[in-house]
This record gives C-alpha cells, sequence and structure tokens, in this order.
C-alpha cells in the first residue's frame, strides 16, 4: 500500500472516528436529557403523591375527632380530649397550608373559605359539647355534639373537594 493511499485511509478513519464521537456525544447528551426530565416528571408525581397522602390523612384526622369526643363522653377520660388537641393541631396547620397555598387561586380559595368557616363553627359547636358534658349536663353535651356532629359530611365534602382542586 502506497503512503498517500494509507493517509487518507487514515484520515478517512480520523474522520470517521470524529463524526462517531461527536454522534455518540449527541446520544449521550439526549440521553442524560431525557434522564434529567424523567427524574423531573418522577419527582413532581412523588411530591404530588405526598401531598395527596398528607391531605388524605388529614382528612382522616379530621374524621377521628368526632370519635375522640364520643370516647370522651363514653369513658370520661381526658385522654381523648388529648388526642382530639393532637388531630385538632394536624389539621389547623393543614388547613393554614392549604389557605396560604390556594391563596389567589380562584376556587380553591373559595372552597378553603369555606372549609374554615364550617371547621370553626364545627370546633365551637364540639367546645360546647364538651363544656356541657363537664358541667354535668350531659343530655344537653350529647345534643351538642350529634348536631355538631351534622356537620362532618359538609367538612369531608369541603375537604374532598379541596383535595380534588389541589391534584
Amino acid at each position: 500500500m502506497s503512503g498517500a493511499r494509507r493517509r487518507r485511509l487514515q484520515w478517512k478513519f480520523g474522520v470517521l472516528s470524529a463524526v462517531t464521537a461527536a454522534g455518540l456525544l449527541v446520544f449521550a447528551g439526549i440521553a442524560v436529557r431525557a434522564v434529567a426530565v424523567s427524574h423531573r416528571s418522577a419527582s413532581d408525581a412523588a411530591r404530588a403523591d405526598l401531598a395527596a397522602l398528607e391531605d388524605a390523612s388529614n382528612l382522616q384526622g379530621l374524621l377521628y375527632q368526632k370519635g375522640f369526643v364520643s370516647e370522651y363522653f363514653l369513658t370520661g377520660d381526658r385522654q381523648w380530649l388529648d388526642e382530639l388537641g393532637r388531630t385538632r393541631a394536624d389539621f389547623d396547620r393543614w388547613v393554614t397550608t392549604v389557605t396560604r397555598n390556594a391563596a389567589g387561586t380562584g376556587d380553591s380559595a373559595r372552597v378553603t373559605g369555606e372549609l374554615v368557616a364550617e371547621y370553626g363553627r364545627y370546633d365551637a359547636d364540639r367546645a360546647r359539647a364538651i363544656a356541657e358534658f363537664d358541667g354535668g349536663h350531659h343530655d344537653a353535651a350529647v345534643a351538642a355534639l350529634v348536631a355538631a356532629s351534622a356537620r362532618v359530611p359538609r367538612l369531608r365534602e369541603l375537604a374532598l373537594e379541596l383535595i380534588r382542586d389541589r391534584r
């Protein structure tokens, strides 16, 4: 093989190697970009799932609150009121966070406002029932708790609507 032919062949292999390397770099760049997009999507999905779990947990805590007062009435054990205080604080923190996030977002802001107002009425009715019970007026306490409990379906409906809006 002559020297000129060998140089042309080496030059062609060099160009082919450079083109192949450039192609591989482009392919690697596309793959890295795709992984980054996929990771971002997975992270967003995980955050949404975590938020949904938190929403569901707080809704469950709201529903448990009803039972804690009933248990207190049945047993007289103030531990149930302590448990109510813990779940109420968790729910209040969640509502505060949701309210902050829903500010200015139209329907979510409306639903959050309704939820906060309805929960305030529910909480006041429940506090009145506990005060009646602690004052020895058990029949009035039960009647007040039943009246407060009538608000729970609306609270649940509003919370579920808010959870749907947040998704």
